[in-house]
């Protein structure tokens, strides 16, 4: 090959590397402003959707409404009820696919707002409703020794809730106090071993669009008591159980559900149930 011919070749090259890069720089600032369009349309709407709802649909977007199908009757009770009360999401809690398709998409035509629609999934929707496939329980991913395959794990949940409508997955459990008769429902006894697996799982659900709700909230906070009904002092409360969630938070998990805390704290500002205390949740647990 001749000097002129390389010297060609060389141009040629620089200039297609430089067309490349300006063809991905377009790519890039047209993705970065179609997000951002994206999401200041969603925000639009949220907003204008908000504004146009009376106080009581407002307090009612902040409930969640428990849905149990055991007959056809049911369906027309929480019709009436999603009408009257506007609840922001409902709480599935038992039934079949073909019966809780049918009311979701019923629910969802004759509500005002669109329903966050929940359930518990620890180790997929068999957890909640028959006649689904049940997938390993949380202690056999656990054992797993390949993280490929817990991922598959949690991307056949996914697929199975967005199949049925769900939105919400009440999982994982990362407690790490293990009850016998209910042992493979856990991550294990190990606290780094629970942060590290729940974490991967919400990391993974989240990834594929379902929102996940930590919960079961180590139930004896306190070292010297085993009453956890008692009142409790704010500073006597044992923290270090809760390492999991606060990796949880970190990680961007979108809630943390606090109902099986029956405590209350007492601090300066008086005594309030710790499910429900800004001071317990905002400052001992995210902290």
């Amino acid at each position: 090959m001749t000097l002129g011919k390389i010297a060609y070749s060389q141009c040629k090259y620089k200039a297609n590397r430089w067309m490349a890069k300006k063809v991905l720089l377009l790519v890039l600032i047209s993705s970065f402003f179609q997000t951002s369009f994206a999401q200041n349309h969603r925000s639009h709407w949220v907003d204008s959707v908000y504004s146009r709802l009376s106080t009581e649909a407002r307090v009612g977007q902040l409930f969640l409404l428990p849905v149990s199908l055991t007959n056809e009757t049911d369906i027309d009770d929480l019709t009436d009820q999603v009408k009257a009360f506007h609840p922001g999401a409902i709480l599935i809690t038992n039934g079949g696919p073909i019966r809780h398709a049918k009311m979701v998409n019923r629910l969802q035509k004759i509500s005002a707002t669109p329903l966050l629609v929940a359930a518990s999934a620890e180790w997929g929707i068999a957890q909640t409703l028959d006649s689904i496939i049940a997938l390993p329980k949380p202690l056999v991913a656990t054992a797993w020794s390949d993280d490929h395959l817990r991922k598959q794990w949690t991307t056949a949940m996914a697929a199975q809730l967005k199949a049925l409508g769900i939105h919400m997955n009440l999982a994982p459990n990362a407690d790490n106090e293990v009850f016998a008769n209910n042992y493979l429902l856990y991550f294990g006894a190990d606290e780094k071993t629970i942060a590290t697996q729940t974490t991967a799982f919400v990391h993974n659900l989240q990834h594929e669009g379902i929102l996940c709700v930590a919960k079961h909230l180590p139930r004896k906070p306190v070292t010297n008591a085993q009453d956890t009904s008692l009142v409790l002092n704010v500073n006597n409360i044992d923290t270090t159980g809760f390492a999991p969630f606060r990796a949880l938070i970190q990680q961007g998990v979108r809630g943390i559900l606090t109902s099986n805390l029956h405590f209350s704290v007492r601090s300066e500002k008086g005594v309030l149930p710790a499910a429900i205390s800004p001071l317990f949740i905002s400052e001992i647990l995210k902290k």
